[in-house]
């Protein structure tokens, strides 16, 4: 079942739902939804074994496979799947298991995941691509957007890869359509619905097809109304009416009739068999209670099971009573025979329970009258416990001194009294302890003299003073009164050491603050020596003394709220130029490197110049890929069209022929002006023979004809109309005009056919067998034609590309761009069919153009995309990683365990380039440019020369070739 058909599914019980009574459809939709369920659990529980096992790729393939699984599970957790368990629950239907959240859990928290830019499912995606294997790129490319949805590169292909999908799977559909092939219809209906979830719904190949979807439903619901199947037909019944709405299928007035009276049949099939269900039902919950123990003997039961026994079955036979149906007569009797004793012992029971309640009312006066003297004596104690216990709890400890003697002498008859005693006594020993501990404590604080606390620990005495006065608040207030818990001399010293320990503290701050902050303005920009250098570590010994003073547990002794934040700002400006300091020194990664910079420029003890150009590097792309990708073709333009389409050797043509192609193509196969032209010499004139030296030649749509000796044709004199391409319908004996014989075809005809051009697709299977970067080649090697033609003939071919320039390998070719855009410039772009021919024309533009072509003769498209394509797929998998960087003062700082022989880097242009080469002689690097300040530096892992070497024998180029030469790595 597809994600379009489950849908429905939970559309239908949503429907249910707001039925107070059960359709006859909802056991079928239970069934099926808690087969779902299952299902989804089954695949749940697989991917999240694998996720366990560290087999994310498995587990993501797994969960990709159709239906997408976690699609699945948003569509069975659908608003009301709690309100629905609770319908089946209450109607006896399948309740289906809850979905696994622990798994869902665990699947969404691979997906959130996201992945890298290098990771193998770009590659794949590329395989696929140059494969012409549709069906896996789609795959991959959903599972690419799934993990990494902010890839719009990839969003675009696969929105342009599914809809080629549907189109050929729609075509395909319009076929069967035709051949009337209702089986293969359905299928293909279901196949796209399971590939292409959504889809326009007024496309009217998909209309009619659901139409004929719904003849042979309604043909299957014919045939379960013949075999009386009842049951299934409210699913086809349902799914029929949905189709027709949701597609404006009109079924025939007969059709629509004969659907109304299945309904009906099926509905009322459906209230008799669940009539007599419940009559069955009824019977065999009867029958179960009789043949229980609990009516045998029923002499054995009391009074009120009795009575509800006999409610029970009362109520049973009332229920069966409803029905037009009989009773057996053996449940009858039996049922009958039950009722009958059960009224019997209920009498019984009812006339024993009558004599014994007499007997008990005179037992129960006499033992009335001997607990109400006991209790008398309880309530005395109960009430003095009480008022104990609320002495306690008050904390009258006066009070409790003198009661608990008053008690103790006298005969304790209640626990309760006896426990609050054993609790008074204890704590009033525990408070007088308590108090005592506290004298002591007032007693060594008043001792304090005003020499005794300057030479103290004024934190230390704080603590204990406030712990003291809490304990002391902690005691009762008739004990707090002692004249001997007065700490009033120890408060006259206290204060008058605070007025004097004060100002003096915010003084030492205040100058250890000043130097701190000296010390960090004296070193300027970043330090990069080897280690913390002596500021560094003055700075970090000062800093931790501040901290004591702000941090004094004393109020007043504590720094003023202004410099104590000023004190933080520092620490916090401070703290960054540490660890941004500590991270160029040995920067481990690009990551820690980049962010080294990002915290550099919040950080105001760097100058403004170092963090202006940070910021710059922190802005530019980092991307691996980016930037190789700019070392094999400067400007970019790989890096943004190709995201990594750097596969295997490709044709350099795609593999089938898109619309917009054919139209183009078309246009030059079947431009008259290029493939209809003939030749002819132009002899006489008023049918005066011209003169040797005066003939010329004209041009004629077709060969001329000669007819009862007249000479017909469409012809374009340039002599008479040397401006514009004119062909005029021509009769000699009207224009008194007569051409020789022999026509020819025009030299850009044969120009033409050696091109090649007519081979662009094989005439066997319509697919594309030849580059146009090779015919371009073969355009500008010509040089027998009209340069007007060729150059028309360039941007028509230039026109075809761009509708898929990856495919056609222009992407690889600079030299490509470069020519064509020079074509524009000189005016190709308004070049018209048959332009060649006009003789001003040719005139004023021919020179220009045949220059053009003299110049780019020596360049080979096909080589040159070849090379660079080879290059870019050497270099997709090579390791080129971070290596140091460039500090503005110190120069070159390297992160490297092992030499490299180049480096690379930003120029002052902001552009990667070659910026050190190692120098054997000095072991150390040479710069080759100047590096823009902070640039990072980065290596290949594996020597590259190998790389071009390959890709420049793979091209059939000398690396000396002017070709090439603009890419940085062969520069170097």
């Amino acid at each position: 079942m597809n994600l379009i058909q489950i849908g429905r599914e939970v559309r239908k019980m949503t429907e249910c739902l707001s039925r107070a009574q059960m359709e006859p459809e909802e056991a079928k939709l239970a069934k099926e939804y808690s087969d779902l369920c299952a299902l989804a659990n089954q695949r749940l529980l697989q991917c999240a074994s694998m996720i366990d096992a560290a087999d994310i790729h498995q587990a993501l393939q797994l969960a990709e496979v159709r239906p997408p699984l976690l699609d699945l599970v948003t569509l069975l957790a659908f608003k009301q799947a709690d309100e629905w368990c609770a319908r089946c629950r209450t109607n006896h239907l399948p309740i289906p298991e809850p979905l696994d959240a622990r798994s869902i859990k665990s699947l969404n928290a691979i997906y959130s995941k996201g992945i890298a830019a290098n990771t193998p499912l770009y590659k794949n995606y590329r395989e696929a691509m140059m494969q012409n294997d549709d069906a896996k790129a789609m795959a991959v490319l959903r599972m690419i957007v799934r993990l990494n949805p902010g890839d719009s590169n990839a969003i675009q292909e696969l929105k342009k890869l599914e809809e080629k999908d549907l189109a050929a799977r729609l075509h395909g559909l319009g076929v069967s359509i035709q051949a009337a092939d209702q089986k293969a219809v359905l299928e293909q209906i279901q196949e796209i619905e399971s590939l292409a979830p959504t889809f326009p719904k007024d496309n009217e190949i998909w209309r009619k097809a659901q139409a004929i979807r719904c003849k042979i439903l309604f043909r299957e619901l014919q045939e379960l109304r013949r075999e009386d199947l009842w049951a299934d037909s409210f699913a086809l019944l349902s799914q029929i009416r949905q189709l027709c709405a949701e597609f404006s299928v009109e079924l025939t007035g007969h059709s629509s009739q004969e659907m109304s009276e299945i309904e009906q049949w099926a509905r009322q099939q459906a209230k008799n068999q669940a009539e007599q269900d419940n009559f069955n039902r009824i019977m065999g919950e009867l029958g179960i209670l009789l043949d229980s123990d609990r009516f045998g003997p029923v002499s054995k039961l009391g009074l009120e099971d009795l009575k509800q026994e006999t409610k029970i079955l009362g109520s049973k036979r009332r229920e069966l009573d409803q029905f037009a149906q009989t009773i057996p007569p053996d449940l009858e009797n039996r049922l009958n025979q039950v009722l009958q004793d059960l009224r019997v012992n209920i009498h019984k029971q009812q006339t024993r329970k009558a004599r014994m309640f007499r007997l008990g009312l005179a037992a129960g006066t006499m033992v009335l009258i001997a607990s109400a003297l006991i209790c008398f004596e309880w309530r005395r104690e109960t009430g003095m416990a009480t008022a104990l216990q609320s002495l306690v709890e008050s904390r009258q400890i006066t009070t409790i001194e003198k009661l608990i003697p008053s008690v103790s002498h006298q005969h304790v008859i209640s626990p309760r009294l006896a426990k609050t005693l054993q609790t008074a006594g204890d704590y009033l020993k525990q408070t007088r302890q308590a108090a005592e501990q506290c004298v002591q404590g007032v007693a060594q604080l008043n001792a304090y003299s005003n020499n005794d606390l300057a030479g103290s620990d004024p934190e230390q005495i704080y603590r204990r003073r406030a712990d003291l006065l809490k304990e002391i608040k902690a005691l009762p207030a008739d004990v707090q009164i002692d004249p001997r818990l007065s700490l009033s001399p120890f408060e006259n010293h206290w204060n008058s050491f605070l007025a004097q320990e004060g100002p003096q503290r915010s003084a030492k701050f205040n100058k250890l603050f000043a130097e701190a902050k000296s010390r960090v303005q004296s070193m300027a920009d970043s330090s990069l020596s080897d280690g913390p250098s002596e500021d560094e570590q003055k700075i970090i010994a000062l800093e931790s003394m501040l901290e004591g003073l702000i941090n004094s547990a004393v109020p007043a002794l504590q720094i003023d709220r202004t410099a104590a934040d000023n004190f933080h700002t520092f620490r916090e400006e401070w703290e960054t130029w540490r660890s941004t300091t500590a991270s160029l020194r040995a920067p481990e990664s690009l990551a820690a490197y980049l962010n080294a910079l990002r915290r550099l420029q919040t950080c105001g003890y760097f100058s403004t110049k170092s963090v202006s150009t940070a910021a710059t590097i922190a802005s530019l792309d980092m991307d691996a890929w980016h930037l190789k990708a700019s070392l094999i073709l400067p400007g970019g333009e790989l890096a943004k069209l190709t995201n990594h389409n750097t596969a295997e050797k490709a044709a350099f043509y795609p593999a089938d022929m898109r619309p917009a192609e054919k139209d183009r193509y078309l246009e030059l196969r079947d431009d008259e002006q290029i493939h209809q032209v003939w030749l002819y010499n132009m002899d006489k004139d008023h049918f005066t023979p011209l003169t040797a030296g005066r003939e010329y030649t004209v041009y004629s749509i077709g060969p001329i004809v000669t007819k009862a000796n007249k000479q017909l044709g469409r012809v374009y004199d340039p002599v008479a109309s040397p401006d514009d391409l004119n062909f005029k319908n021509v009769s000699n004996y009207i224009d008194e005009t007569h051409f020789k014989e022999e026509g020819r075809h025009a030299l850009e005809y044969w120009a033409y056919e050696k091109i090649g051009f007519g081979n662009l697709i094989d005439s066997q299977t319509g697919a594309y067998q030849t580059a146009l970067l090779e015919i371009l080649d073969r355009v500008n090697q010509e040089t027998n034609s009209s340069p007007l033609f060729r150059a028309f003939l360039a941007m028509k071919l230039y026109n075809i590309i761009d509708v898929r320039p990856v495919e056609w390998g222009y992407i690889w070719c600079p030299a490509a761009a470069a020519d064509r855009q020079r074509l524009v410039d000189l005016g190709a772009g308004r070049l018209q069919s048959g332009n060649w021919y006009v003789p001003s024309l040719i005139q004023s533009e021919g020179d220009r153009f045949e220059k053009y072509f003299e110049s780019v003769r020596a360049t080979s498209y096909m080589k040159q995309a070849r090379f660079y394509q080879t290059l870019a797929q050497r270099l997709d998998s090579a390791d080129f990683s971070f290596a140091g960087y460039v500090h503005p003062d110190r120069g070159l700082i390297t992160a490297l365990k092992a030499k490299s022989t180049s480096l690379w880097g930003f120029g002052k242009n902001g552009k990667l380039a070659l910026l050190y080469k190692l120098n054997p002689q000095a072991t150390g690097y040479d710069r080759e440019q100047t590096p823009l300040p902070f640039s990072p530096v980065f290596c290949f892992a594996q020597d590259y020369h190998l790389d071009v070497e390959q890709a420049c024998e793979a091209a059939g180029l000398e690396r000396t070739a002017p070709s090439i030469a603009a890419c940085p790595l062969v520069a170097e």
